[in-house]
Order: structure tokens, then sequence, then C-alpha cells
């Protein structure tokens, strides 16, 4: 009966660690930790694979929900951007799939503006056209998320990402997907790049649509062209970028 109520205990913190694990944003120094901790506890499968498949997930997401918030009517506000913290800190968007934890204010991107080339006011965000902010805001997206994701998976693949002794079982588990799922994470980071390159050309050309495949449309769903002058917004904000 002692060693069912010690298993119990186990198995519940696995599961936590496990929670802990696929929450995002997080740290490559996080996730290393905790991986640690799972393979420790005889996590059965290979945890570091699920938080590379659950943190592709999310990047996705963000960048849909993206989409939705800037192509929604009469929404002003900026849409909060999570940033990558230091150790075990996380922060969290209100548009993120993971669970609780503390809400930071929305990430503002001051790009200088064509009327004032010294313009950092917070209110500088509100002079400029929905499909900019949408713009800079995925590229923001992308930057925080994509060279974390990368290196996630560098260290999965060099298996610098494990830090601890592999039971035999764990190790033919981790070796096998390593050796085989090159290919899968290769194409995860090309999802991301089509999607975030396809939403940038969508926003900024009216025939983006007519040059793409038919899957690749598909993939960004309904969407919804933006209400301000594209040949105005173009002359006015590419020349700054």
């Amino acid at each position: 009966k002692v060693l069912e109520e010690v298993e119990s205990q186990v198995s519940k913190l696995r599961n936590e660690l496990r929670k802990q694990l696929l929450q995002n944003p997080s740290t490559l120094e996080d996730q290393k930790r905790l991986i640690k901790y799972l393979l420790d506890l005889d996590y059965l499968g290979d945890p570091a694979w699920e938080c590379i498949v659950q943190m592709n997930v999310w990047i996705l997401d963000l960048l849909f929900q993206c989409k939705k918030h800037y192509q929604q009517t009469g929404d002003s506000e900026l849409l909060e951007v999570p940033t990558f913290g230091h150790g075990h800190a996380r922060t969290l968007s209100n548009l993120s799939s993971t669970s609780g934890g503390s809400h930071t204010p929305p990430v503002r991107v001051h790009a200088k503006t064509p009327n004032n080339d010294s313009d950092m006011k917070s209110g500088a965000d509100q002079n400029k056209p929905r499909r900019i902010l949408f713009i800079e805001q995925l590229i923001d997206i992308t930057n925080r998320s994509l060279p974390n994701f990368w290196k996630l998976g560098q260290a999965y693949f060099n298996r610098s990402l494990f830090t601890t002794m592999l039971s035999e079982n764990q190790d033919n588990i981790i070796s096998e997907n390593t050796s085989s799922r090159g290919g899968d994470f290769d194409n995860m980071v090309m999802e991301i790049t089509e999607i975030y390159t396809d939403m940038v050309n969508a926003a900024l050309f009216h025939d983006a649509f007519d040059h793409l495949p038919e899957d690749r449309v598909k993939k960004l769903g309904d969407w919804k062209p933006f209400e301000d002058n594209l040949s105005e917004v173009s002359g006015a904000w590419l020349p700054l970028c």
C-alpha cells in the first residue's frame, strides 16, 4: 500500500511537470530542466519531442490569433505578444492557449511614422494603419518565438537537450525519434515561415493569393481585406521598412 501511494504521488508529479513543460512561452533552460526531471521519474515516452510539437502549435496559434485580432473591425487595442523571460517565470498572452499565469502590458512596436521621424510616444501606434500594426506584430511574434523554437530543435537533435542518464528504453525511444524526426521538424519550421510570409504578402498585395498553391491559401482560412487604402499605405510606409 505504501508503494502504491508513492507511485501515485510520482505519477501526479510527472503529470504536473509535463503540464509545465508544455506551457509557453518558456526558455531553453526551463525546458531542459523539466525534461530532465521527467526522465529521472521514468516518464514513458519522449517529453522533449512532445515539447517541440506543442511549441509549434503554440506559435501557429499566435499567428492566427494575430490575424483574427487585426481583421476584427472596431478593435483598436494592441495585441499582447508573449515575451520570453528568465528562469521559470512565464509571461502569457491572453490569447495563449496555455493555462493561467501573470500577464504583462501589450508589447508595442514603435516604428517611425511618416509624419514624425522622432515619434516614439506610446500613442504612435494609434496613427498607424491596421495592416501596418498587423505586419509589425507578425514580425514581433516571429522574432520572439522562431529562434527559440529553432534552438530547441537543434538541442534535441544533437542531444544536448538531455542532461541526465537515460534508461535503455528511454534511450531507444529518443534515439529512434532523433534519427527519424528531422524531416518533421523541418516541415514545422517551413509551415511557420510560410504562414508568416503569406500573411504579410496578403496584407500588402491584393493579388497575393493568386500566386499561392491552393493548400497554402486554405491554411490561412477566411481572409478579410483591410479597409484602408492599400496604395496610400504602401507609398507611405514601405520606404520605412
